[in-house]
């Protein structure tokens, strides 16, 4: 699967540090990210997205949310998209 180049894809790492790459992403000039869940981490996508917004509060809104399945290794999984906008 390809990333897109604003596009987070959670899965390991912790949730404070898709948030720190996703401020970073904001603060270098992107005006939206992509955050993105499979599977069982879908749950912490929305983690991350919640604490992005107590972070940056008025500074960011959901553009909007995707959900979906997708073929991986032939395995139907689910996933959702959370696209946010940056706000000024």
């Amino acid at each position: 699967m390809d990333k897109k180049p604003n596009e987070v894809l959670v899965s390991i790492k912790n949730v404070e540090d898709y948030v720190l790459e996703i401020i970073t992403m904001l603060n270098q000039g992107a005006e939206e990210v992509e955050i993105k869940g499979v599977g069982r981490d879908i749950g912490k996508a929305v983690d991350v997205y919640n604490m992005i917004l107590d972070k940056l509060g008025n500074g960011i809104k959901l553009d909007s949310v995707s959900i979906g399945s997708e073929n991986r290794d032939k395995k139907r999984l689910s996933f959702i998209l959370l696209r946010v906008k940056k706000v000024y």
